[in-house]
Order: structure tokens, then C-alpha cells, then sequence
């Protein structure tokens, strides 16, 4: 019998239960879409079939389950039921039908929802970050110690892209020699951008700050990368709100006579912006510059490691050039990387030689929403360790955090302060 998994979030994890279905043979022949998402995933990843489908999707906007229900229709998940809470969705699935939960739901709900998932025994699939708050971390944490048999994975699916992947094995291969300085850039466009003004992002209560939701994706990436020489010991960091200074005028869009203002929203905008976070614009019509956003906009953060090296992170909450790029400094060459663009080059310093290790590109993070699923559940069925694991989201979060602190009080933060 094929096995289902219970999908908590129906934003980003409509997204999910489209790629599943796209990736198995059985939802496939129903639908001509999810056989060109299938095509373009096998083409350019390494993605495999799932013998999965989708049991549930639960979201507590029952406004939206009708929203929800044509969607999951139009891609052959006819059969999926809609829930309203979890623990509904868990008392009425066995865990013989459905043995795994995806939770994708807001920050703060995270310590909630795995510790009911990992009570009734099921597999967790948790978004990034982990948590919203050092003692949500610590709840998971332990939920999941009392669970060892049951897998938990994080979602920092730029682990799984084609990109970071190919850059994890320059890495380990040793041709860089020693790894002493990491720069990386992230940078958000203007429509993302405007979401953690408008929408449930823009707190940092609800969020953990705009480090830890946007961008413990890439402070995961620094220390994957670095783990085979050292682990972060210690963060600096600095950031304000500089990107949305106050501005005097109307509270709402429509009653605004910038028409040219770059971050009006419009209904045409909102259509072609791309992922599900335009589905969280609480504020869509809101002046971006007159919200009670409290994350920061644009923050540095350094982080020290065990071996004496350094890494450094910039995010931008907005850009004319939008995307995320990396520069690794070693003893012997130097790696230069975009990740919009999958260009990789590497550098010898004793030859000058150019090498040009660029990646393929593709939808979904690159490939990683699809195969960080392959991980996901065959770990599960086979027993396995997943790439990104439990103790990955703890790190991120942490530096995170800490960096958050370091901006508040000024002063360089040591990991050692946020214990388990």
C-alpha cells in the first residue's frame, strides 16, 4: 500500500504535496501538469519517483480550504482530505496510512506541532528555522530525543540544490586547501522584500527576526561547508531598518499618489510574484514604509570558528540585483559563486588557471525542494540520516539568535550562552 504524509501548512506546503504528486507515477498519469513538472525535475536533478501521496493537508483558515481544495484538485490530489488542526488529522489517520508530518506551518507553531507529531509517532518534516525561540528549540530538542526511532529532518533545502551541493564537494575535495574566509550575500527582491512588511514576517515575535526566517538558510550553508575544519563559535554582528525609514503620507496604497512607488502592490504584482509567501500578505494594501514590521532589513553577521576562521553574511531585504552569491577564500584557489545563475569558477593562485564548475539549473531552490523529499522519506523507509538533520536547525538558529543579540547589545556573542 502506498503510504501518505500529512502536510500542516497549506503555503509552502502546497508547494510540497504539488512536487509529490509530480513524483509519483500513480498522481502523475492523472494530471498532464505534474508530467511536465516531472520531466523538467528527472531533467535536471537527480530527483527519483515516490511511491508517496499526500493523506492530508491541514490548514487552521478553514476560509481557505475551499482555495485549497481546487488547488489540490488541479493536480490530481482528488483523494486528499482538509483538515482543520493536526490533532484532528492525526486522530483520524492511522499512522499505518499516513506515517510521516510535514510541518510547514508559521515559526511559533513549530515546538507545538512536533512534539504532538513525534507523540503519535510519526516521521517530522520541519520547515526552517526550527523555531521562533531559543526555548522552542529546546522543546524540539528533547521531543525528539524521547523520539530516537523516529526521523527528523530540517528543510534547509539549499543543502539539496545543485548548486550548494556542487560547492560542498569542492569543498571536501580538498582543491581549495584550507577554507579561511567565507563572504556571502543574500538579497531579496522587491516583491519578497515587501513580504516582511505586510505579512506575519514582519514581527520579529512571530518570525525569531528576519535572520533566523529568511536567512538560517545561509548561515546553514556557512557551516556546512566548514564542518570537516571547525565549528562557529562566536558571532558579531550589526543591523538596522535603515531600507524603510518613516514616511510621512497615507497608511494605505489606493489612497497614495506615488503610482510609480516600486513597492506598491498592485492585483497584476501580487499574480506574477513567485512563492507561497504572497499568500501571508495580511497587509497587502498597507504603505510599506507605515507597518509595525519590527524585523531588521539589511544585517551583517561574522561568525568566528574553532580553527581561528572567519565567515561573513550580508542580507539585504531588498535590491536592484536580487539573489544569493559566495566567495571562499582557501589556502590554494578560491571558489566564486552565484547561485541565480549557477555559476562556479575556481581560481588556482599558483597557475591563474580558471576552472569553471558550474552548476544546472533548476525550479524548486534548484532541485532541493524535490530532493530534499527523495531524503526525507528514504530515511524513513530505510532507516537513513538525513542530510540536513535536527541538529543542523539548532545551529542556524542559534547563530542566528546570537547575532540578533550581538546587534541589540553591541558586543560579540558567544554560542556558548544559548545551551541546551
Amino acid at each position: 500500500m502506498t503510504k501518505g504524509v500529512i502536510i500542516a501548512g497549506a503555503g509552502r506546503g502546497l508547494v510540497f504535496a504539488k512536487l509529490i504528486a509530480a513524483a509519483n507515477p500513480e498522481s502523475r498519469r492523472r494530471n498532464i501538469q505534474n508530467c511536465v513538472d516531472w520531466m523538467q525535475l528527472s531533467n535536471n536533478t537527480q530527483s527519483r519517483p515516490l511511491n508517496r501521496t499526500i493523506a492530508a493537508i491541514v490548514d487552521c483558515n478553514t476560509t481557505a480550504h475551499e482555495r485549497i481544495r481546487r488547488e489540490l484538485d488541479e493536480c490530481g490530489l482528488t483523494e486528499c482530505a482538509i483538515y482543520s488542526s493536526l490533532e484532528n488529522a492525526l486522530d483520524e489517520i492511522p499512522e499505518e496510512q499516513a506515517d510521516a508530518v510535514m510541518i510547514v506551518t508559521p515559526n511559533t507553531t513549530h515546538a507545538d506541532l512536533t512534539e504532538l507529531a513525534l507523540a503519535r509517532h510519526r516521521h517530522v518534516f520541519l520547515e526552517k528555522p526550527i523555531a521562533a525561540s531559543w526555548p522552542d528549540v529546546v522543546r524540539i530538542s528533547r521531543a525528539a530525543a524521547a523520539a530516537p526511532d523516529r526521523v527528523v529532518l530540517l528543510g534547509f533545502v539549499l543543502r539539496y540544490s545543485n548548486f550548494y551541493r556542487r560547492i560542498k564537494e569542492i569543498c571536501d575535495s580538498g582543491i581549495l586547501g584550507n577554507i579561511v574566509m567565507i563572504q556571502a550575500n543574500e538579497r531579496l527582491d522587491m516583491a519578497q522584500g515587501s513580504s516582511y512588511r505586510r505579512g506575519w514576517r514582519r514581527k520579529i515575535a512571530a518570525t525569531g527576526g528576519s535572520m533566523n526566517e529568511k536567512c538560517s538558510h545561509d548561515l546553514d550553508i556557512l557551516c556546512w561547508l566548514k564542518e570537516r575544519q571547525g565549528t562557529p563559535v562566536a558571532v558579531f554582528s550589526a543591523g538596522g531598518r535603515e531600507l524603510f525609514p518613516p514616511k510621512d503620507g497615507p497608511d494605505r496604497c489606493p489612497d497614495c499618489t506615488d503610482r510609480n512607488c516600486p513597492f506598491r502592490l498592485t492585483p497584476e504584482k501580487l499574480r506574477r510574484a513567485k512563492g507561497s509567501f504572497k499568500r501571508d500578505l495580511q497587509l497587502a494594501d498597507q504603505c510599506i514604509f507605515r507597518t509595525d514590521a519590527d524585523v531588521r532589513t539589511n544585517q551583517s553577521v561574522t561568525v568566528l570558528f574553532s580553527d581561528g576562521t572567519q565567515a561573513l553574511f550580508t542580507m539585504m531585504m531588498y535590491s536592484g540585483k536580487p539573489g544569493r552569491d559566495i566567495l571562499i577564500h582557501g589556502t590554494t584557489a578560491m571558489l566564486e559563486g552565484e547561485y541565480q545563475s549557477g555559476k562556479i569558477e575556481l581560481t588556482n593562485y599558483r597557475t591563474g588557471e580558471v576552472i569553471d564548475r558550474s552548476s544546472r539549473l533548476a525550479e524548486w531552490h534548484g532541485g532541493g525542494d524535490a530532493l530534499v523529499l527523495n531524503d526525507f522519506f528514504d530515511c524513513i523507509d530505510m532507516n537513513g540520516k538525513p542530510i540536513s538533520r535536527l541538529d543542523d536547525g539548532i545551529a542556524a538558529t542559534r547563530l542566528a539568535l546570537a547575532a540578533d543579540r550581538s546587534c541589540d547589545e553591541q558586543r560579540l556573542v558567544r554560542l556558548e550562552e544559548f545551551s541546551l
